[in-house]
């Protein structure tokens, strides 16, 4: 038992000292899409942290995520995701007990998942949703699931706001310890239905993200 806590210690602080930030940002709420609606969403965000190369554990940028996602409502509880997503790193960063990575490297990031939601018909939602996804670097690659729960406030569809808790999970040959962020959205629009500007702060302890994101949504023809 106690070898196995100091094992778990060691890799908790390995991972504050300097891999590729865990993916807080998503950008979404609660609220799911309407049977056989898209929506079609870019967004951009900025990782804080402790630097790698820093002396007296100085914070500042660690990343700048960009990414596209395409989802898909297949029914009026279940919504299915698609996202890609670069990291682009601005400190040097361990890809996860891979290869150190310097400053300006850029890591790929590509996922998918399903969404289950309800009391959708009411001001306030609850979802929860599971994505699998992959990290990539040259040949080097990792597998990664984050298992998310959603609750969020709406207003007349024109305003809502939301918190998520996400557990995040890793692949690889060493020992992996599940990872939790929390963090907090916010979605303004003249109707969340058709278009909605996303605003999202997150923290895994270690690190602080912060972003927005525009959502664009194709109803079918009736």
């Amino acid at each position: 038992m106690c070898k196995k806590t100091a094992v778990c210690c060691l890799f908790i602080l390995h991972l504050s000292s300097g891999c590729v930030p865990t993916l807080s940002t998503n950008f979404e709420s609660a609220r799911l899409l309407q049977p056989k609606t898209i929506e079609m969403q870019g967004y951009g965000s900025r990782y804080f942290g402790v630097l790698n190369n820093s002396i007296n554990e100085e914070w500042g940028p660690r990343t700048n995520n960009y990414g596209l996602s395409l989802a898909y409502g297949l029914s009026s509880k279940i919504r299915l995701r698609a996202r890609i997503e670069s990291i682009d790193l601005k400190d040097r960063a361990e890809f996860f007990y891979g290869p150190i990575l310097p400053s300006g490297s850029r890591v790929h990031y590509a996922e998918i998942g399903l969404k289950y939601g309800w009391n959708q018909h009411k001001n306030i939602r609850t979802a929860i949703s599971l994505p699998l996804g992959v990290f990539s670097h040259g040949a080097d690659a990792l597998g990664y699931i984050i298992p998310t729960f959603y609750a969020s406030y709406s207003k007349n569809d024109t305003f809502e706001i939301g918190i998520n808790g996400k557990l995040h999970y890793w692949f690889n040959e060493s020992v992996s310890i599940p990872w939790f962020s929390t963090g907090m959205v916010v979605g303004v629009s003249s109707n969340v239905n058709k278009w909605c500007l996303r605003s999202e702060i997150n923290t895994d302890i270690y690190n602080i993200s912060v972003g927005v994101g525009f959502a664009y949504t194709i109803s079918p023809s009736k």
